[in-house]
């Protein structure tokens, strides 16, 4: 089977934040906005219950933001759970691309306050609303009422697994293969990258990810794609997100169109991790010639 999702450009390397005071609210009035000045980082979630784990900076410009930041979480279920926030100059932008992380990006929840946007992705949908009232911008009751589709639901949109037996009382699991939780995984990745292009040309890239073997392992495996230049030796993630794929499952992840401004050799590298040791599993190598 093969689903396909697109992905926001992200640069810079993993970091952890601190967050600076609490902007949100816990009655049942919406907090104020954040000050529209206010980092994109400073509004991730991290507590006793959501302590960040790492954080990528997004390359915003992409999508015509000012600003923005995607954290990761391991959650009280011991499943991950990522954010992606940005900043933009007005809020006709956030909103509309808060609409764009569901109908485009295939995001889990997303909402706008102010002139940011909010995006949550995760296994579970109480979890992953928890997550998002859990930003110093926001509170359960703006979660609530943005997002009331989203409670109790998983993030496919379908109830929870589970039914009732009437004579029993006892409840019936989804009746899945558990085989397939049993074997190890084998993920493969190659990317699709332009041989050149102008400068200030728009261009996209895509990655296809693949699970080769039989069974999905402990947890989700790690993707990314990362970039140096010819007049560095400095490599930036460019994007990093976390995939569990079934076996016979392939997953195409593509861009948004993005440009340089200079001439420049950009190398790639797209990469897959695997979720049982961390390692470079599959890794393939590219090469974009940006050309005046």
């Amino acid at each position: 089977m093969k689903s396909r999702r697109n992905i926001l450009i992200t640069v810079g390397t993993a970091t952890s934040v601190v967050l600076a005071g609490c902007l949100g609210d816990d009655d049942d009035e919406w907090p104020d906005p954040p000050d529209e000045e206010t980092p994109t980082e400073e509004l991730l979630p991290d507590n006793n219950q959501w302590p960040l784990d790492r954080t990528n900076e997004q390359a915003a410009g992409a999508i015509g933001a000012n600003d923005g930041i995607q954290g990761w979480w391991d959650g009280p279920d011991g499943e991950s759970y990522s954010m992606e926030i940005m900043r933009f100059s007005d809020e006709s932008s956030s909103e509309e691309t808060a609409e764009q992380y569901i109908e485009e990006f295939d995001w889990f929840l997303s909402l706008s306050h102010g002139v940011f946007s909010f995006a949550v992705n995760g296994p579970d949908g109480v979890h992953a609303r928890e997550l998002l009232a859990a930003s110093p911008a926001l509170n359960e009751a703006i979660v609530a009422d943005k997002t009331p589709e989203a409670d109790g639901f998983p993030s496919d949109g379908s109830e929870q697994d589970g039914t009732s037996d009437e004579e029993t009382g006892e409840s019936e699991e989804d009746e899945s293969d558990e085989s397939d939780h049993e074997g190890e995984p084998e993920y493969t990745v190659e990317g699709n990258f332009p041989e050149e292009a102008e400068i200030n040309e728009e261009f996209t890239f895509s990655m296809i990810i693949s699970n080769e073997g039989d069974g999905v392992g402990s947890g989700p495996a790690t993707i990314g794609a990362t970039v140096s230049t010819d007049d560095t030796i400095d490599t930036q993630v460019f994007f990093e997100d976390e995939i569990e794929l079934q076996p016979g499952e392939t997953e195409e992840i593509e861009s948004e169109p993005f440009s340089w401004d200079e001439p420049i050799s950009l190398q790639w590298q797209v990469y897959v991790e695997s979720p049982e040791t961390g390692e470079t599993v599959d890794a393939e190598y590219y090469e974009t010639e940006i050309y005046r």
